[in-house]
Parts: structure tokens; C-alpha cells; sequence
């Protein structure tokens, strides 16, 4: 069998010059074989779980928990002031993986890490190289070595004793994991009080991590609420938010002339939120902003919706300075599920022509990106530009660099388009391409297809003997399933 780990052999780091170019080859593919721990990581933790149902449920409860971690690690960050410069502390695969999943949606990451003045960790790229070291060659186990792990855990540990949590951070992420024997006590994001402590999930769904959580909490100073649910931590937030100088994380993610092009004061913008608040000064009013507010406030709805989706997790945390995350996070790591799937089906990671492959991508990639600086129109990825794109995505400093030098603008990385809108705008993708470019957009990427279209070029002329075509071999480069670029 083909060794991909022959590409790997050469330790190549990610460019410290934002505007240096796209990701190498063994850049992708020490990606690809991260997606393979990640999934090796979900069937650890779902394993002996026939009904795919409460697979799906536990899975969710540990990725919540694994969103906190992450928000935990943010926050020691900051506190101990830790040399971001050639960072070398190795997180546990479950915080790596929320990690990965934000960087995703890029114009969020920027604005999150922006007003929660932290941009200094915008400059450091996901240790693609590091993580892949980690992670066995066959069973893609991550597998870290004793005195890494030990690391990570005693620089968490002195900011937990710091800010005199009672909590112990361990490094395997609670394997086996058992949400019923957790729970996490909730503070109110405007006054700091305890609410109480909830269980992560309950039979009756009321749970943290459940559809239907709610509970009986404390009365605080700034609340006569006695039933909390998430929606009332939203609403606590926004209320708390607008009376804050600092302008609201939405506002700079939508308006922020560094991530759009879009022609809108930030600060008008930010006033014009504001002063919607006298509107919304009740929870159920605030639950129905498409009813309180005319529709022509587009962008003033956009924000709201927002606050009506952040997930509040980080109000779990003991501390009255949390690095309040704008987005949820245990969304963005489910929505990646599909796209791991589909890669680890493609099995590119095992092909004999992983290095032609991924130059392919690296080619096509370069060549979609070219294309967004001449439309208007929605922009489509096939997976094997979607895989170069996400790695590019995994260092911002660089992919803003590259994205704004050959696109012109920021470009986002939108994985909420619906599924009519997608296909309609993958057939638009396909012409823009085939007008620019003379090739075809949809290629086949098995072996044999691969192996024909690249076979005349030299470097490959001493690759093994054409391949045969096999029942299995559907590697089509079809659309991704959960991608676009929008014009902003």
C-alpha cells in the first residue's frame, strides 16, 4: 500500500508572511489525515452505540464540553499571558477539533478574537504539523507523548488554581464519556452571579447540552427571571451587550471594513442596534424580532439573529472576565461532519496518487480563487478545492494575506447556504469556470481519471502502471456539500 506518510517525511511549517501563497502539499495532507482522527475520535467516543439516534446526542453532549475546554484554554491564554510567538503547547484532540471547526468560518474567528481583544492569536496558525506528528500512521490514534501532555495540563492547571476553580483539567477528554455524571454551573452575563449548577443532559431533555433546557436559578440583582433557559442567557447577553462602548460582535463582523465591502458605517450601525433595545426590553419580545422589527432593518436583523443563536456556553466558565464567544461552536463542529465523511470515503489519504491529487486541488484551488475578484455572483467549491481551501483557512494570517491580495476583499467561508441555493449557484460556478479557464470544473478524481489527466507530466512520468477502474472507485468531484462564497 502506498505510504502517504512519504509526504510527510519533510517537517514544512505554515509561512509566517501572511501574503506567501496558498497551503503546500504536505500542508493537505497532514489535514487529511487530522479529518481521519477526528474520526477515529468520534467512533471512541460514540463506540458501542448502536442507535444512531443517541450516537448523535452523545456526540453533541461531547462536543459541548469540548467547546468549553477550548473557551477554558482561550482564556488561560490571555490570562498568563503565554508567548504566542513559535507556539508550541499541544491541545487535546477534542479542543484541536473546535479549534479547526472555527477557523472555518473565518470572518467570525476575526471579529470573536477582535472585540474580545485578543487578536494576537490571529497571528498563530493551527499546528497542522505538530497534530499530525501525534497521530499513529495507520489507526490514526493521537497519540501525544507523556511530557506534551503533561505540558498542556499543568499550564491549565495553574490558571484554574488561579482563578480558584475547583475543576481539574485532564488531558484524555473524558473517555469513556458519560454525560450523565456532568454538570456545569451557570453564571449570568450581566452581573456575574451563580444561577446554578445544571446537569450536561437529562432524560427529560432539560439539560445544558438539551433542545429543552431550563431550570430553576437564583435571583440576581439584574433579573426577576426565575426560570433560565437558553433563550433568556441570549437575551441577558444582548441586553448587557448594548450598554457596552465596545461595539457588539455582529455589527463588526458584518460591518468591519476590514472583513466586508459592504458600504456601512460600523459605529452608525452599531448605534442604530442599540437603539432598537427599547423594543426588546422583554425576553418574548426579543424571541420575536421579526415581529417587533420592520423588515427593512436588514442588517439590524442580522445581528439580532445572532445573539439569537450564540451558544452560551462560555457562561459556564469561573471567571468574570470570560472570553465571550460569539458563535456556536458545537454547530460549526457538527456541520463539519459531512465534509470529514466524504473524505474519508474519497480515501484520497491511501491512493497511490495522493501527491497528484493534491497538487490537482492546489492547482484548481488557485484557479477558483482567481476567479472571485471578476463576479458578484455565489461561488461554489468541489471537494477537492474545498479541502485546500480549509486548510489554507487553518492559518488566517496567511489566507487573509492571499485572500485579500488576489480577491480584493476578505473572503468568508459560508456554511449555511441552503441546499436549492448551492446547487443553483454550482452550475453558475461551473460555466464562470469553463469561460475562464477552457476545462471543465467537475472532474472525476479516481485514480484512473486522475492518472489520465495528469499522466503527461514529467514528475509523474515514473508513477506505477495505469490504474484499473474498480466498482468502488466513485471519487467524483462533485459540490461540497456545505460551502459558498458570498461577495460581502
Amino acid at each position: 500500500m502506498y505510504k502517504f506518510t512519504s509526504i510527510l517525511e519533510k517537517d514544512e511549517k505554515f509561512s509566517k508572511q501572511a501574503n506567501k501563497g496558498v497551503p503546500t502539499m504536505n500542508e493537505v495532507v497532514a489535514h487529511l489525515k487530522i479529518l481521519f482522527a477526528f474520526k477515529e475520535l468520534r467512533a471512541q467516543i460514540t463506540t458501542g452505540v448502536s442507535d444512531s439516534a443517541h450516537a448523535e446526542k452523545l456526540w453533541q453532549c461531547y462536543v459541548t464540553v469540548a467547546v468549553r475546554r477550548f473557551n477554558v484554554f482561550i482564556n488561560a491564554l490571555i490570562d498568563q499571558k503565554h508567548p504566542l510567538k513559535n507556539f508550541e503547547l499541544l491541545p487535546p484532540l477534542d479542543v484541536l477539533l473546535v479549534w479547526h471547526s472555527f477557523l472555518l468560518n473565518p470572518r467570525s474567528y476575526y471579529a470573536n478574537f477582535t472585540t474580545n481583544l485578543f487578536p494576537e492569536f490571529l497571528s498563530v496558525p493551527f499546528p497542522l504539523h505538530h497534530v499530525q506528528k501525534s497521530i499513529d500512521d495507520t489507526k490514526f490514534v493521537f497519540a501525544p507523548t507523556t511530557d506534551e501532555s503533561d505540558k498542556f495540563c499543568v499550564f491549565m492547571e495553574s490558571y484554574l488554581v488561579k482563578i480558584g476553580s475547583q475543576e481539574r483539567f485532564t488531558y484524555d477528554s473524558y473517555q469513556p464519556f458519560d454525560p450523565s455524571t456532568m454538570s456545569f454551573t451557570i453564571t449570568c452575563p450581566v452581573c456575574n452571579s451563580e444561577l446554578g449548577t445544571v446537569p450536561l443532559s437529562t432524560d427529560n431533555h432539560t439539560g445544558f447540552a438539551d433542545a429543552e433546557f431550563a431550570f430553576k436559578a437564583k435571583r440576581c440583582e439584574c433579573s426577576q427571571e426565575m426560570v433560565v433557559d437558553h433563550m433568556e442567557l441570549r437575551f441577558r447577553k444582548f441586553t448587557n451587550d448594548v450598554k457596552n462602548t465596545m461595539t457588539l460582535t455582529p455589527v463588526f463582523k458584518y460591518c468591519s471594513p476590514s472583513l466586508t465591502k459592504r458600504e456601512l458605517s460600523m459605529s452608525q450601525m452599531d448605534m442604530k442596534v442599540k437603539r432598537l433595545q427599547p423594543l426588546l426590553k422583554q425576553k418574548e419580545k426579543f424571541k420575536s424580532i421579526h415581529q417587533v422589527c420592520p423588515s427593512t432593518l436588514r442588517m439590524e436583523l442580522l445581528v439580532l439573529r445572532e445573539y439569537m443563536e450564540v451558544n452560551p456556553v462560555y457562561m459556564t466558565i469561573p471567571t468574570s472576565t470570560p472570553f465571550a464567544i460569539h458563535e456556536d461552536l458545537v454547530a460549526c463542529v457538527i456541520r463539519q461532519q459531512t465534509f470529514i465523511e466524504k473524505m474519508i470515503k474519497l480515501d484520497w489519504i491511501h491512493s497511490q496518487y495522493i501527491d497528484i491529487t493534491v497538487m490537482e486541488a492546489i492547482k484548481r484551488y488557485k484557479q477558483f480563487f482567481s476567479i472571485m475578484k471578476s463576479t458578484q455572483n455565489p461561488l461554489v467549491p468541489t471537494l477537492d478545492i474545498d479541502l485546500v481551501w480549509h486548510t489554507h483557512q487553518l492559518n488566517q494570517e496567511q489566507y487573509i494575506g492571499y485572500s485579500t491580495s488576489i480577491a480584493g476583499y476578505f473572503v468568508d467561508h459560508d456554511d449555511k447556504i441552503e441546499e436549492n441555493r448551492l446547487n443553483y449557484s454550482y452550475e453558475k460556478t461551473c460555466e464562470k469556470f469553463k469561460r475562464m479557464f477552457k476545462i471543465d470544473y467537475s472532474i472525476c478524481l479516481c485514480n484512473y481519471c486522475t492518472y489520465n489527466r495528469n499522466v503527461h507530466r514529467k514528475r509523474f512520468s515514473t508513477k506505477p502502471k495505469k490504474p484499473v477502474v474498480t466498482s468502488g472507485d466513485e471519487a467524483l468531484s462533485h459540490i461540497s456539500s456545505h460551502n459558498a462564497v458570498f461577495v460581502p
